[in-house]
């Protein structure tokens, strides 16, 4: 493979087949995209190896009941931003960090197993050091839209539809072990490693780390994700909006982002705003366009900050270089165990 971050369309749609179902067999996925299987197998190791595709873990449906998220805005003192950056990368509970033109420097994703633990990250006295000048805290209480289910788009309807159709796995409570963690962290490293990998890394049977994880996916205490360099968004802008949207339409709006094709997160979030929002936008007349129709929506709707993202150095625990390839991994700890 070149090394170039130029994703052909064949890789938008193998790409946009994983964001459906990670683990889908090459089998399967072959009779689906009409393409060899060993084919399949080659690209898709050539884009794991050029650091512009990877499958990993995230936050499942369920993480809000049974862990917490909140979101860190930043101000950081001039000249100090990569070594904050580099710095907050470090930490496994801050899964994505970028930095942003906007009101504030840093947006930090903050997820933890409980919320105590979450309560203790951020008010560590050290955490920060003399390097802020500021900092805001927006704690999420309900996801509207999860950045799991944006897609490349490349497929057609009925391919992206036969892809999805899956047996359903039993799905089991919210008591974790340390096996049910090891399981995790191997897919959190390769998403789409072997059942007997897995097994092995975690001291248990192939058959038994895949009926373990099948079960946590199904409950939602984890995701998987597949994910891709900065070349997948394809032009589009990241934006993230900070709404204060007045009660009585606030689920309506959360649901009418959670709907757009362009939305990577839609959040209803405690703090100054009750509405976070990321978009990727192809220009800037895209993002007016959208505060105008909110207002219609919900009028008396006020955006309180305006970001634009400059580069993430971390997401979802994968590390980025300056192109937003992948470069190494800070594993998250998505469960207690």
């Amino acid at each position: 493979m070149q090394d170039t971050d130029e994703l052909s369309e064949f890789d938008l749609e193998l790409i946009n087949a994983l964001q459906i179902d990670p683990r889908v067999s090459w089998q399967r996925l072959a009779g689906i995209l009409d393409v060899a299987p060993s084919t399949l197998s080659r690209r898709w190791q050539s884009l794991v190896s050029a650091g512009l595709a990877w499958v990993t873990t995230s936050p499942g449906t369920r993480h809000l009941d049974i862990g917490a998220t909140a979101f860190l805005l930043l101000d950081v003192v001039p000249g100090r931003i990569s070594a904050v950056m580099s710095r907050l990368a470090s930490e496994p509970m801050f899964s994505t960090v970028s930095q942003l033109a906007g009101s504030s420097d840093l947006l930090i994703d903050c997820h933890a197993p409980t919320a105590e633990e979450l309560t203790q990250l951020l008010t560590a006295g050290d955490l920060l050091g003399a390097d802020t000048n500021r900092r805001e805290v927006l704690v999420a209480t309900r996801m509207h839209r999860e950045a799991n289910w944006w897609r490349a788009g490349a497929l057609e309807p009925l391919k992206a539809r036969r892809i999805h159709e899956q047996s359903s796995a039993r799905s089991r409570g919210a008591a974790f072990d340390g096996i049910d963690a090891s399981i995790i962290a191997a897919l959190g490293e390769d998403g789409r490693m072997s059942w007997a990998e897995v097994g092995a890394r975690s001291g248990v049977a192939a058959a038994t780390a895949r009926r373990r994880a099948e079960a946590m996916l199904a409950s939602g205490a984890f995701s998987l994700r597949c994910d891709a360099a900065a070349a997948l968004r394809q032009g589009r802008h990241g934006v993230t909006l900070l709404l204060d949207v007045p009660a009585p339409q606030l689920d309506d709006i959360g649901r009418w982002f959670g709907k757009r094709n362009d939305c990577r997160v839609c959040v209803e979030v405690i703090g100054r705003a009750n509405l976070l929002v990321t978009l990727w936008v192809q220009d800037w007349t895209e993002l007016r366009a959208c505060e105008r129709e909110v207002a219609v929506i919900a009028p008396g709707t006020r955006t309180v900050g305006r970001h634009t993202e400059l580069r993430t150095t971390k997401r979802l625990g994968v590390l980025l270089d300056e192109r937003g390839r992948r470069r190494g991994r800070q594993p998250l700890r998505l469960v207690s165990g």
